[in-house]
Formats: structure tokens, sequence, C-alpha cells
């Protein structure tokens, strides 16, 4: 059975005999300046005391758990990278059974969309990058830019079913 918290309050209240204390319950207001206080020495043990150059002190398995934010950052980029390989991939299945249904390639990877044969075009995952997609004659040529800067391209005779 839960206690009312007002009635908690009351028997706190007589038990302590600090008047502030008393009072400071009364209205509610202690847990709320121990949240405080608690956060301010959070900042302080995370913030100000690992960056003073007078003091080498670390919280031990706080400081040491944050995550490294190269590391998260290649996280990304592998990411980024595995998805745009998955979608040269599934474009490269569509383009195949494009060319076997019309005879040849499309002039533009939005004519697979206007012609039913992929409904959403997949988009590269980096802003400043697309997916570029040139048709020459029997050929095609899939390209974007990594995440690492380099270019990655496939065409006809890089895909295998």
């Amino acid at each position: 059975m839960t206690q009312n918290p007002i009635y908690t309050l009351i028997k706190l209240m007589a038990k302590s005999n600090n008047r502030i204390i008393k009072f400071l319950i009364f209205l509610g207001l202690l847990p709320f300046i121990i949240a405080i206080v608690s956060i301010i020495v959070a900042i302080l043990v995370l913030v100000v005391l690992p960056h003073n150059s007078t003091s080498n002190y670390q919280a031990p398995g706080i400081t040491k758990s944050l995550p490294n934010v190269s590391k998260y950052q290649d996280i990304q980029t592998q990411t980024k990278d595995a998805k745009v390989k998955t979608d040269f991939r599934l474009l490269q299945q569509v383009l195949a059974q494009y060319k076997k249904d019309k005879g040849n390639y499309p002039k533009s990877l939005d004519q697979l969309n206007k012609d039913g044969a992929l409904y959403i075009i997949p988009q590269s995952p980096y802003p400043n990058s697309q997916y570029n997609y040139q048709v020459s004659g029997n050929t095609y040529t899939l390209s974007t830019t990594l995440g690492d800067g380099s270019t990655y391209s496939v065409t006809p005779e890089t895909y295998s079913p």
C-alpha cells in the first residue's frame, strides 16, 4: 500500500529537530535542492576537474566510458558507405531486370520510377553527394563519393546475380 506524500512529509517533519529542514520538507524543496547540488557536483567532476591543468583527477568509470568521437564518426562513415554499396547492388539488380524486360538501360534513374521498375530511387546518405548514373549504349556507370572522399562506382560487368 502506498503512503500519502503529505503523510510522509509530516512524518519526516516530526522526526527532524532542525527548523530549516522542517521548513524545507514542509515546502517540498529538499529533494530539489539535493538534485541541484548533485548536478553541480557532477558538472564539476566531469567538466572542470578533468580540464584543470593543476589536477590529474579523472572520475573512475565515467570519463573512461565516454565514447571516442572519432571512433563514432568512423562507424557512421562505415555505415553510410555500407548503405551506398547496398543501394548500388539493388540498382544493379533493377537495371539488369529493366534491360532484360525493355532491351536497353533507362536514360536516367528516374526512368526506373516512371516505368514502374522501382518505386523509390535510393538517395545518397551523404548530404553533399548524389548517385551519378551515366548510360552509354549497352553499358552504364553508377558512381558516387564515399565518406573518405574516394569514388565508388559499379558497371554491369561488376554485377553478378
